[in-house]
């Protein structure tokens, strides 16, 4: 008898393939090794050749099931975005992602105004800065401060090694859709693996308060 897992056990015993003895107070499942019997039936031969490879497709149907079972929990991957009021002090925010795809990442916070306002819309638009640049490349208008504390980690090996820890406050307009503008916090060239980001509001903004925003993890798109 060859001893297997409880985990493994109880499913195999339904197919058929262990059995469950009692031993000591304690249940254990046996896979029994092959016995094989000189046969003169040439009905129970044929029967037994056609169901062999059925039992043994059904075997490895079980194995896969169970090697695909795992407590790992699938994380997101870009692009994602949470709710962030990034106008209030204290407001946190703490996520995993997974990245599959070396290259550059964009993690933006993006502020809304309200539907089919334009009199909103133009008030956002004269806080959040203009994106202009002077002749030596230099952002002239990052409107009024958006006061950050960003985090982010990697997953190496079960522990988290910093990749950046950095205050933000100047953030520069980079594009901007029918509902909101999209301001950046940083780019970053990430390699495939498990990350962490933290984010935290420093101070409270009375001029965004009440204003929807985002933020917002998506892979960066040169121009």
């Amino acid at each position: 008898m060859n001893k297997i897992s409880p985990f493994y056990g109880a499913p195999l015993q339904a197919f058929g393939y262990c059995q469950r003895i009692q031993r000591d107070g304690a249940c254990q499942y046996s896979i029994p090794l092959p016995a094989f019997h000189a046969q003169n039936n040439k009905g129970n031969h044929k029967r037994g050749r056609f169901f062999r490879p059925l039992k043994a497709f059904f075997f490895l149907f079980l194995l896969l099931m169970l090697a695909g079972c795992s407590n790992e929990p699938k994380l997101p991957e870009p692009p994602i975005s949470f709710p962030f009021s990034a106008w209030k002090a204290g407001e946190k925010l703490d996520f995993q992602f997974r990245i599959k795809a070396s290259g550059p990442y964009e993690f933006l916070i993006d502020v809304y105004h309200k539907k089919q306002d334009q009199e909103d819309r133009n008030r956002i638009h004269k806080l959040i800065g203009s994106g202009s640049r002077n002749k030596f490349g230099e952002v002239l208008n990052t409107g009024i401060p958006i006061l950050l504390q960003f985090k982010l980690f990697r997953e190496e090996n079960g522990n988290e090694r910093v990749i950046i820890s950095q205050k933000f406050s100047k953030l520069e307009l980079v594009g901007y859709d029918m509902n909101s503008f999209s301001k950046k916090v940083i780019n970053l060239t990430l390699e495939p693996g498990n990350y962490r980001c933290q984010v935290e509001g420093l101070s409270d903004i009375s001029e965004f308060t009440g204003t929807e925003m985002k933020f917002v993890l998506a892979k960066h798109h040169t121009k």
